[in-house]
């Protein structure tokens, strides 16, 4: 058997055992103590010896030193099998990770190369005397604390659940409901635009961000809706939080013909004709005005389409190539009469088609302190990209994308298209796919009658769109737009290009000298979002931000364990869908300080 090596120590106490002749009763005490020290662990005792047992203080001591030896051994051993320059790496490695950062929001961070989370310092203050303080901040605070906060990766299925509960059984605020309803001049026509005020009816009720000035929240619908699209998240934002919330309707979209702002009808009449815009009180799109179009070409994606052609020379011609200018005075009109910059920071978010709309004004708006992005495309220029990325049919997460190849939009300025069940269909189906997987095509005609359900109740917004030569940054159409509003207003060289120089610019961030820098950016994406899975976010989204914007904002993501598009959408166990979670969510992100960047 192979002998256990021993110490100086031991050695030359064996050497002095055999110089000193012990008597034999001692040797046959130390005979027995011997082996404790010398076998190993694991080593039987020779046949025929008797163990003796030692006093109990001794047998203590013994196994203390036994027991060191042991841990000095396995150190020794350690030591041979990892080398000295590895384990200073990895104690190096694990003291730089920072403890409230988990593993996936490294991985994120290093692929997409953005930079994390950057919040100020807390100032120092110098008291003025050495007497206790008794600070009113600590009473009362006027502004909240910051407190280094750093956007989660992800909200599991069970934590929205949590907050939904917990939130909703919270009590309301008492609101103040206002509808606003004003008349801009723009490119040579009025425009009547429509806007819904929710705020506490105490203004001391009013939320404070961490920069000490009041919370504004600056809402936008999507490509299918009005005000009322975002009426529960913005109930949620003030009602909840203190926010003041005014969402904003697209031009043309306000039903200003009943005081319940509810379209009549279907968008497709009995006779061919279709629902259109009402961009001025009193003025109306007739038939005469437009062609009605059967469009094939986009089939995959939307089923057939329906469009409304406006024909040249019509005041319907005219709106179309006009509105865009249009909206964005408008846009800066709303948020200077409701949020003056000397009291207010704004936070801005637009659902799905309304992204780019409010990443276009985020550098116009002097006061806009950052964006709050659920569910909301990007600017026009990488929202082009973003559509490119899924060849047009978007992806659910976990499963592959149908299509990669690139599928540009071309769609004229002068189109109107009519949405219908099929708008609803598209969703839909991705949807179910991802709560259900493929086993969801199985009940097919069940899924149908929720489709057709969902677009009897939902028909009663506004259901047309216009937005897709901002929105995927149409550069032929934008021209063209510009140039026909041009020619109406009688604009020709310096003014002309100008004209459409500020056309072609919409899409893209402010640039050249003095240009506020685009603010900070925090996305937050559903769990089954047909058009915005993690894997864009990650391979195009992201990386553009970084690489084409310059200086880069702050942008991180979050993803939430339930929700579709429409996060405000009732699911099992979630009554408002994710949008309770999400109005949590970015009221901590502006009192933590995310948006913080001075």
């Amino acid at each position: 058997m192979r002998k256990p090596k021993t110490s100086a120590k031991k050695t030359s106490a064996k050497t002095a055992a055999k110089k000193k002749k012990p008597v034999k009763k001692a040797a046959a005490s130390k005979s027995a103590k011997k082996p404790l020290k010398a076998l190993p662990a694991k080593a039987k005792r020779p046949a025929g010896k008797k163990s003796v047992r030692a006093p109990a203080k001794k047998t203590v001591k013994r196994t203390a030193k036994k027991t060191t030896a042991k841990k000095k051994a396995a150190k020794k051993i350690s030591a041979k099998k990892t080398p000295a320059k590895k384990i200073g790496a990895a104690r190096k490695a694990r003291a730089a990770r920072p403890a409230a950062r988990s593993t996936a929001r490294a991985r994120l961070e290093a692929r997409s190369r953005v930079a994390p989370a950057r919040v100020p310092a807390r100032p120092t203050v110098t008291p003025k005397t050495s007497k206790p303080a008794k600070t009113k901040s600590v009473a009362a605070p006027k502004k909240p604390a910051l407190t280094g906060w750093t956007p989660p990766v992800e909200y599991s299925r069970e934590e929205v659940i949590a907050i939904s509960d917990r939130l909703l059984a919270q009590p309301d605020i008492p609101l103040k409901q206002t509808e606003d309803i004003f008349r801009i001049h723009e490119v040579g026509l009025d425009w009547d635009m429509g806007c819904m005020v929710y705020e506490p009816k105490d203004p001391s009720q009013a939320a404070v961000g961490a920069d000490g000035k009041k919370i504004g929240i600056f809402l936008l619908h999507g490509g299918s809706g009005d005000y009322k699209s975002m009426e529960a998240i913005a109930k949620l934002y003030a009602g909840k939080f203190g926010h003041k919330a005014v969402a904003m309707t697209f031009p043309g979209r306000h039903y200003f013909d009943s005081p319940t702002r509810d379209w009549p009808g279907d968008t497709i009449n009995k006779d061919g004709t279709v629902r259109t815009p009402i961009w001025l009180r009193g003025e109306k799109i007739t038939p005469d005005m437009y062609e009605v179009v059967n469009d094939d070409t986009k089939r995959l994606r939307y089923g057939i389409r329906t469009v409304a052609r406006a024909k040249p020379g019509t005041i319907f011609y005219d709106r179309m190539a006009g509105w865009l200018p249009a909206f964005e005075t408008a846009m800066k009109d709303a948020m200077r009469r409701h949020f003056p910059e000397s009291e207010y920071s704004i936070y801005v978010t637009g659902h799905s088609t309304g992204g780019p709309h409010v990443f276009m004004m985020c550098q116009r708006v002097p006061n806009i302190a950052g964006v709050i992005a659920v569910e909301n495309s990007p600017f026009g220029f990488i929202q082009e990209e973003q559509h490119n990325w899924s060849g047009a049919l978007g992806k659910v997460a976990g499963f592959e994308r149908v299509s990669k190849k690139p599928a540009p939009r071309t769609d004229p300025f002068d189109e109107l298209y009519i949405r219908t069940w099929r708008d609803r269909a598209r969703y839909a189906g991705p949807e179910a796919l991802g709560q259900e997987g493929p086993a969801a095509l199985m009940r097919l005609p069940w899924l149908m009658e929720e489709i057709l359900d969902w677009w009897n109740k939902t028909k009663m917004r506004p259901q047309f769109k216009a937005e897709y030569i901002l929105t995927h940054n149409i550069k032929a159409s934008l021209r063209k737009a510009a140039e026909a509003t041009a020619k109406r207003l009688g604009l020709s060289g310096p003014e002309k290009e100008a004209l459409v120089k500020r056309y072609l610019s919409l899409p893209y961030p402010v640039t050249g000298p003095g240009a506020k820098p685009v603010p900070p950016v925090l996305f937050g994406i559903s769990k089954d979002s047909r058009d915005h899975s993690p894997e864009v976010y990650e391979e195009v989204v992201l990386p553009m931000f970084r690489d084409r914007i310059d200086p880069a904002p702050k942008v991180m993501v979050t993803r939430f364990g339930a929700g579709v598009h429409v996060y405000t959408k009732a699911e099992k166990d979630l009554p408002l869908g994710i949008g309770p979670a999400v109005a949590e969510f970015y009221h901590q992100a502006i009192t933590g300080g995310y948006f913080v960047t001075k």
